[in-house]
């Protein structure tokens, strides 16, 4: 099932956690099939160098930044989710309502 998120308000650098902490980014890295940039808001662990792709968007940073502030959707139960989910309870971000 996906679930429908949009950032609100600035997206702070890091998510701590008790065992762990998230640097939050967004870069520009190379697709992973064809030969062109994407850009990615993502979480990264800090110190484990494990990756988690919240969002991306082929080519241009604006068409990301657009579907941060319009509207994502995510698939429920990832571990995009769950940071997604901490982002709604500290305000940086809304669940909303997938569209038809």
């Amino acid at each position: 099932m996906l679930e429908r998120y949009r950032i609100i308000r600035p997206i702070p650098p890091a998510l701590h956690y008790l065992r762990a902490s998230y640097l939050l980014e967004i870069v520009r890295q190379p697709h992973d099939t064809i030969p062109l940039n994407e850009w990615v808001f993502r979480a990264r662990k800090f110190g484990a160098g494990t990756v988690c792709v919240i969002v991306s968007a082929m080519v241009d940073r604006v068409r990301l930044l657009e579907q941060l502030e319009g509207g994502f959707e995510v698939e429920a139960g990832t571990p995009a989710a769950k940071i997604m989910l901490r982002l709604v309870a500290d305000g940086v971000a809304e669940k909303g309502h997938r569209r038809r």
